[in-house]
C-alpha cells in the first residue's frame, strides 16, 4: 500500500474516532438541554422536545456508524467502508437539514412566539392550576410572566426557599416580597425561558454544523480508501 493510501486510511480512522466522540457530545448536549427545559415542557408545546429527541437519535446513530467506520478501516473491508460512507452521507444530510431548521425557527421568532403564548395562557390560568407555574418559577428562578409586577400578591414560588435554623430542611416563606424589602426573583419567566431555549438551540445547531463538517471529511476519506482497496485488489495487490 502506498504512502498516500496509508495516510488516507489513518485519517479515516482518526476522523471516525473524532466522529464517535462528537456523536457522544451531541447526544450528551441534547440530553442536557432536554433535562434543563424538561420543567417547561408544558409551555414548549412539544416542538423543542421533538428537536432534542431527534438530536439524541442522530448523536447515537452517528456514534454507531463512526464505530462501523473504525472497524472497516482497521479490517480494510471495502464493503464495510462503502456502507459506512453511504449511511454517514444520509446522516450528514439529516443533520444539516435539522440544523438549518433550528436556525430558521430560532431566527424567525416562531418558537419565542409560541413559548410566550402558552406561558401567558398558563399564567392567566394560575388560580385554577398553579402547580406548573410554581414549578417553573422555582426551577428557573423567575417571577411572573414579565416580572414581579405581574402579580398583585406574589406567590411563595417567587421567592427562594429558606433554611430552618434547627435543621437542613428548606422551606418556603409564608410571605414573598419584592426587593429591597424582600428577596423575590426579579426576572420575568417569559424572557428567561425564551433565553434558555434560544441559547440551547443555538448551541445545538452549532454543534450539528461542526459535526457535519467532520463527517464530510470522513465520507471523502471513506470512499477514497474503499476505492484504493478495490483498485489494488484488482491489480493483484493486497494490504
Amino acid at each position: 500500500m502506498g504512502f498516500c493510501s496509508c495516510t488516507v486510511k489513518f485519517l479515516l480512522f482518526v476522523f471516525n474516532l473524532i466522529c464517535a466522540l462528537v456523536g457522544l457530545a451531541v447526544l450528551s448536549l441534547a440530553v442536557y438541554i432536554y433535562l434543563q427545559t424538561n420543567t417547561a415542557k408544558d409551555f414548549l408545546h412539544g416542538q423543542v422536545s421533538s428537536v432534542l429527541i431527534i438530536m439524541m437519535v442522530l448523536g447515537s446513530v452517528t456514534f454507531l456508524i463512526a464505530f462501523l467506520g473504525c472497524c472497516g478501516a482497521v479490517n480494510e473491508d471495502p464493503c464495510c467502508i462503502t456502507t459506512y460512507g453511504t449511511f454517514l452521507s444520509i446522516i450528514l444530510v439529516c443533520q444539516v437539514v435539522l440544523a438549518g431548521f433550528i436556525v430558521y425557527a430560532n431566527n424567525n421568532g416562531e418558537i419565542e412566539k409560541q413559548i410566550r403564548t402558552y406561558l401567558k395562557r398558563d399564567f392567566d390560568n394560575y388560580n385554577n392550576n398553579p402547580k406548573p407555574i410554581d414549578i417553573l418559577q422555582r426551577t428557573i428562578q423567575c417571577c411572573g410572566n414579565d416580572g414581579p409586577s405581574f402579580w398583585s400578591i406574589l406567590p411563595k414560588s417567587c421567592c427562594p426557599p429558606e433554611n430552618r435554623q434547627d435543621s437542613n430542611q428548606r422551606i418556603f416563606s409564608d410571605t414573598c416580597l419584592v426587593k429591597p424589602i424582600g428577596n423575590a426573583y426579579s426576572d420575568g419567566c417569559a424572557n428567561k425561558l425564551v433565553s434558555m431555549v434560544n441559547s440551547g438551540l443555538t448551541s445545538g445547531s452549532t454543534t450539528l454544523f461542526v459535526v457535519a463538517a467532520v463527517e464530510l471529511l470522513c465520507i471523502i476519506c471513506a470512499f477514497c480508501v474503499a476505492s484504493s482497496i478495490r483498485r489494488e485488489s484488482m491489480t493483484g495487490y493486497s494490504y
